[in-house]
């Protein structure tokens, strides 16, 4: 006698509740008289849309791409910006990535992130010379580029001084901003800071301390270190007259020393060398204490003690 295993069983027992489910369901579902539909009219809708721009003739995929459609391709900082590019191609403006500001680039059809790169790009000295040296800048993708060369703009730039492949040397003590600039690595932001930073010292001891520029990266300095000339350069805080406030404002010496360095005056006298200013500060980091001892000018008379 043939007989089912228990599992067998089973699977019959769970085969039939299941053709009796799907008899019941399609039984309920006529007497709702609801059409059946598998995929929403939207849906629906959008694809006879799109099949109708498929078999638009040739001659209408470019018009159909300057509405807005996105290119297979394009990365997401140019799609950001590519649905008003039929639009707004005509109003378009040459512009010169040398000098261009975000919102001039992002009119001429960059994506601000990209003019943003731009524009950092500049400040830690870079330049452009030629139209694909913009390739170089990054999320600049081939695509983005061939739609905004021809309103790329450069400028004749600048020649530095000798030959184009002589090493630029500078006075740390004398080079303005402008020459700074010709140093690699060097744009107009690190340049300004350069200047002030020596201004506040009262100019630079030593050409270790153009290291020591707010914000600039040690890899910059080390790459311009070669061509830095130390320059003449004389004391200038005048420790036995200037009062706190005086002494506070050169970057080596902080509120509290100053007081202390007036109190210590006071207390002992004109300071006469290095050694008295030792004992002055003597809870000072030394580093700090050595950069600092160049600038100091005994010459004056402080006031003189009890």
């Amino acid at each position: 006698m043939f007989t089912f295993t228990r599992k067998e069983r089973r699977a019959l027992l769970l085969l039939a509740w299941t053709i009796i489910l799907l008899t019941g369901l399609r039984s309920w579902w006529s007497q709702t008289n609801v059409p059946l539909q598998l995929f929403p009219a939207s849906i629906d809708e959008g694809s006879s849309s799109q099949t109708g721009r498929m078999a638009a003739s040739p001659a209408e995929a470019p018009r159909q791409l300057d509405d807005g459609a996105r290119p297979a391709g394009m990365s997401d900082p140019e799609a950001s910006e590519f649905q008003s590019e039929g639009e707004s191609a005509r109003a378009r403006q040459p512009f010169d990535p040398n000098e261009a500001g975000v919102e001039e680039m992002k009119a001429a059809g960059l994506p601000g992130k990209v003019a943003y790169t731009i524009k950092r790009y500049r400040e830690k000295g870079g330049r452009f010379y030629q139209k694909t040296d913009l390739l170089k800048i990054y999320d600049m993708t081939d695509s983005l580029f061939a739609r905004v060369e021809h309103l790329i703009l450069l400028t004749e730039q600048k020649p530095l001084p000798e030959t184009p492949n002589a090493r630029i040397t500078i006075n740390i003590n004398a080079a303005d901003e402008e020459q700074w600039t010709y140093l690699p690595g060097i744009g107009k932001g690190y340049a300004r800071r350069i200047c002030k930073f020596r201004d506040a010292l009262g100019g630079f001891a030593s050409v270790q301390q153009v290291g020591e520029t707010f914000g600039l990266p040690d890899s910059t300095f080390r790459r311009i270190l070669p061509q830095l000339q130390p320059g003449e350069f004389r004391p200038g805080v005048r420790i036995n007259e200037w009062d706190a406030a005086q002494l506070a404002a050169h970057p080596y010496i902080h509120p509290k020393e100053a007081r202390i360095l007036v109190n210590f005056r006071n207390q002992h006298g004109a300071y006469q060398a290095d050694r008295d200013v030792r004992r002055a500060l003597m809870m000072m980091d030394s580093l700090r204490l050595n950069r600092l001892l160049p600038y100091l000018d005994y010459t004056a008379e402080g006031p003189t003690q009890n």
